[in-house]
């Protein structure tokens, strides 16, 4: 009887986890896929985060979220992540007020690790229509001769081919 409960919680997790943490409409699958492809190997995040993790971590409140695709690091520090959520409507403010209030923690607690304060002060949260994505992404700094304010800057740009790719897919 006890391996028929455990293999019955393991299909209802697999199954569950499978369906919550992709898009099926499929405009958060086309955008994922195209950042990852943007990036190639500097693409980092490592581990697929689930509903849970958005909820009970970054604050995003659960109802509020219609699809999401989020990745992030499987170890604490590294600090590349992507979340692209499909939010239901009339709810993108909260959810963007969740991320920011998430990202702005983020940002205040870096000095444990400070080779990544420059890429953690650039990264952003990003919200066209009902969408609504937090981004720190691109490959590291390779010219060690750059000071924050530079390194910064150069993950400022990393960042931004991704929202390139976000406001082209959905046409903003």
């Amino acid at each position: 009887m006890k391996k028929i409960i455990l293999v019955l919680c393991v299909l209802l997790m697999a199954v569950s986890g499978c369906s919550s943490t992709k898009d099926n409409s499929g405009r958060l699958t086309e955008i994922y896929n195209k950042v990852k492809e943007a990036y190639g190997e500097n693409y980092l995040p490592s581990m697929t985060f689930e509903k849970e993790y958005l909820t009970e971590v970054m604050g995003v409140p659960g109802d509020d979220i219609k699809e999401f695709i989020a990745e992030g690091p499987m170890i604490s520090a590294h600090v590349d992540m992507f979340v692209g959520i499909e939010v239901v409507d009339g709810k993108a403010q909260e959810v963007e007020s969740a991320l920011q209030t998430y990202l702005e923690g983020q940002q205040q607690n870096m000095m444990m690790y400070p080779m990544n304060v420059p890429k953690m002060a650039a990264a952003k949260v990003v919200r066209v229509d009902n969408y609504v994505f937090y981004l720190c992404l691109g490959g590291f700094a390779d010219d060690e001769t750059l000071d924050d304010t530079a390194q910064q800057t150069y993950y400022e740009q990393q960042n931004e081919i991704a929202e390139k790719i976000i406001k082209d897919i959905l046409g903003k």
